[in-house]
């Protein structure tokens, strides 16, 4: 009996024996196979984000749309594309592992690189201000420089007449890059943009909610005729284009979308965040609000080319009136009394402050416009601030720049 027992015994211990070592082969097997998983997964991470930083180097020039190797040894392929989105540059990218697919997409912008608060072209001419007319930063002014004037019964109320250092300004203005202007240029053409994969005929009964994953391909509304935005929502990577005129309501919802006409006209009390791009004339009525990163971008092809940003608006982005230097008194950029622009602003041609920017101008010369007359290079009651500008505030490539393009926020 006691044999039986012994023997019992040991073949249970062989048994639990057997079962131990079976589950730990199980347990290594599987154990194996998740970290395998997770160093794949891990790996695909690494590629979406080293392209990424890839395309912070590259621009738009480089028309970079295509799937490559990153690294040697990969056996999948990562997707990288970098266009203009507006005043900014839009990144995507894109891997997988197995099932599983990583992407991202972003907005991105370059550092504000101008030295200056304002830039004016040097037409032989001061530039004089007055009233509660403020500049705060390093300046290029004219070789005749700065001084106090008296209009309308306002003399200069200021203790400086500028906060900052003065360097002589050169007979031209600094160029915009090349790049900017021919992406301007390319969406103005007649016709679909060029980076459109998707076309929607525009009418009355569209689908009053939108929304276009920047990871998919760019979808694009477009009309001959008047576009009305009077309700809905437009999200995501979508373009509305129309070959005479855009309008949008205050109920309209825009997010990251760019608007494309000839006439684009904002009205009072809207908020969203848009990439205005026109030939004609923008106009933003009074108490609009524009979010960051917004653009509101003009290239000049009329005589009386304007970009309008009425009373008590607030801006935060690029505002660019664009066109042929030296081409004559062909462009006004319009900034009315307590309006507030946060960014830079460029005109080739004039420019009417009074209100506030947080950040650069670079214009041509300045025009005042009053009840009783017309004054040229005068400033009556506006700012410019470029010490308040967040020092994280990143816009439009300015010609020549070597510095890299840096993430203003990541979009889905």
């Amino acid at each position: 009996l006691h044999r039986v027992d012994r023997r019992q015994r040991q073949m249970c211990i062989r048994d639990s024996i057997s079962s131990v070592a079976s589950s730990f082969v199980l347990f290594n097997y599987y154990s194996n196979i998740r970290v395998s998983q997770a160093e794949g997964k891990l790996a695909a991470l690494n590629r979406v984000e080293s392209a990424m930083n890839l395309l912070k180097v590259a621009s738009e020039q480089d028309n970079i749309e295509n799937e490559t190797q990153l690294f040697d040894g990969d056996t999948e392929l990562t997707q990288l594309q970098i266009q203009a989105w507006g005043a900014y540059h839009l990144a995507t990218t894109k891997t997988a592992f197995r099932q599983n697919v990583f992407q991202q997409a972003t907005l991105m912008g370059f550092q504000n690189l101008q030295p200056y608060a304002l830039y004016l072209t040097d037409h032989n001419q001061p530039l004089s201000i007055t009233g509660n007319t403020r500049l705060t930063g390093n300046a290029w002014l004219p070789k005749r420089g700065i001084k106090r004037a008296y209009i309308e019964g306002k003399s200069f109320a200021g203790k400086n007449l500028l906060n900052g250092k003065r360097e002589e300004s050169k007979s031209n203005i600094p160029p915009l890059s090349s790049s900017l202007t021919s992406y301007l240029s390319n969406q103005l053409r007649q016709g679909i943009p060029e980076i459109v994969h998707k076309v929607i005929d525009y009418s009355s009964d569209i689908e009053e909610n939108l929304i276009q994953s920047f990871q998919d391909s760019t979808l694009c509304l477009y009309s001959v005729g008047k576009i009305d935005l009077l309700a809905g929502s437009l999200k995501g990577r979508i373009i509305v284009k129309s070959e005479s005129e855009i309008n949008v309501s205050n109920v309209m919802v825009l997010e990251d979308v760019v608007l494309i006409a000839p006439k684009i006209t904002v009205q009072s009390n809207f908020k969203g965040t848009v990439h205005l791009i026109a030939s004609d004339s923008i106009f933003v009525d009074a108490f609009a609000q524009l979010n960051y990163p917004s653009s509101v971008m003009l290239a000049a092809k009329s005589e009386q080319a304007y970009i309008g940003i009425a009373e008590q608006v607030q801006v935060y982005g690029e505002v660019i009136l664009q066109g042929e230097l030296n081409a004559g008194d062909k462009g006004l950029l319009q900034l009315m009394e307590n309006s507030l622009l946060t960014g830079n602003v460029y005109s080739f041609d004039k420019v009417e402050l009074k209100g506030k920017v947080i950040g650069s101008v670079t214009c041509d010369k300045f025009i005042l416009r009053t009840s009783s007359s017309i004054y040229e290079n005068h400033i009556m009651d506006g700012e410019i601030n470029l010490v308040e500008l967040p020092v994280n505030y990143l816009g439009v490539e300015w010609e020549g720049s070597k510095k890299s393009k840096e993430i203003i926020k990541w979009v889905n």
